[in-house]
C-alpha cells in the first residue's frame, strides 16, 4: 500500500505527539523526530532490498521482486530529501540504477503524494 506522504507524517507526528505527553522520547523538536523516522524507514528498506535480492539470486525465490520497485521509489526519495545523504543518492542512480533498470521485473513505481 502506498500511503500518502502527508498521510505518514501525520501518522509519525501523532505517534510523536502521544510519546511526548507520555515521557517515552526525549525532548526532540519534530524536525528532529521526522527525520529519525525518516532515517530509520531509510535503513529498513535498504535491508529489505538486500533480503529480497538475496531471496531471488542465492534461493530461486523471485516472488518478492515485484515489490522492490515500491521499495526502491522509496529509497530514493528519502535519499534525495535530505542533503546529507546526496552521495550516497548520487551513488545509488549512477551505479545501481542503470543496473536494476535492466532487470525484467523493474518497473518505475511513482509514490503517493
Amino acid at each position: 500500500i502506498d500511503w500518502p506522504k502527508s498521510q505518514v507524517r501525520s501518522f509519525a507526528l501523532a505517534y510523536y505527539q502521544q510519546a511526548q505527553q507520555q515521557g517515552i522520547w526525549p525532548r526532540l523538536r519534530e524536525g528532529e523526530f521526522i527525520q529519525g523516522f525518516d532515517l530509520m524507514g531509510l535503513q529498513r528498506h535498504i535491508k529489505v532490498l538486500g533480503i529480497f535480492a538475496r531471496l531471488s539470486l542465492r534461493d530461486n525465490k523471485h516472488g518478492y521482486l515485484k515489490d522492490l520497485p515500491r521499495v526502491l521509489a522509496y529509497t530514493l526519495d528519502v535519499l534525495g530529501h535530505y542533503p546529507a545523504l546526496a552521495s550516497v543518492h548520487q551513488w545509488f542512480y549512477l551505479r545501481l540504477m542503470p543496473r536494476i533498470e535492466q532487470q525484467g521485473w523493474y518497473a518505475p513505481h511513482k509514490l503517493a503524494q
